[in-house]
């Protein structure tokens, strides 16, 4: 099985403790069975000017893991997060995919609350997997070795939406790995319709 990797990023814009996370999510394609696998999840809080470090560094964990295809690393390029794709873009070491979002529709919160609850729905039907193990009756979560997925699993249950609009803290880890299962899935619908280095297609 040779797995297709991408990876998503949903910056962050300032360091307070009210801020929004950086979450950088890896995820695999097995494009034979049309599933796909969450292999690591990167969290913290960073200036604006240490974050395409972090981006690089990242995606040199991940770029030639063997039995590994590497894809796109995936970015937002709306308000301040486009900052961070021009930086990354200019340096060219890292492949980009430039993913931009809607603004002035008033839209932002509705479109990730849909995004979240697709996401929510293929981890039910299995269709996105997260690591851990079948013991013949449940599935048992992999904590030991992946000590962030705990984190991850507690943003989910405290995800909470009223008329669109969210009511919870945070959710930048499942924005960032719906991101990379979206880049992923339009992967698979164009494998053999290769994109330019640094094309682009809009979430909304």
């Amino acid at each position: 099985m040779t797995l297709i990797l991408a990876q998503a990023v949903d910056p962050n814009a300032g360091l307070s403790s009210r801020s929004d996370f950086f979450a950088m999510a890896t995820a695999g394609l097995d494009p034979a069975k049309r599933k796909f696998y969450l292999l690591d999840m990167h969290k913290g809080r960073y200036d604006t000017t240490l974050q395409p470090h972090v981006v690089t560094e990242q995606y040199h964990k991940w770029m030639d893991v063997p039995g590994t295809l590497f894809y796109r690393v995936g970015v937002e390029t709306i308000f301040y997060q486009a900052d961070l794709f021009r930086h990354l873009r200019d340096d060219r070491t890292v492949p980009l995919l430039e993913i931009p979002r809607r603004s002035g529709t008033g839209s932002t919160s509705l479109s990730k609350y849909f995004r979240i609850l697709g996401l929510a729905g293929r981890i039910e039907r299995g269709d996105v997997i997260l690591p851990g193990h079948f013991n013949g009756t449940d599935w048992v979560a992999d904590y030991g070795t992946h000590p962030w997925l705990e984190d991850f699993e507690r943003e989910g249950l405290t995800l909470n939406w009223v008329d669109g609009k969210e009511q919870h803290a945070h959710d930048d880890q499942w924005d960032a790995l719906a991101m990379v299962v979206e880049m992923l899935s339009r992967f698979l619908h164009s494998m053999y319709n290769p994109e330019p280095q640094y094309a682009s297609f809009s979430i909304t």
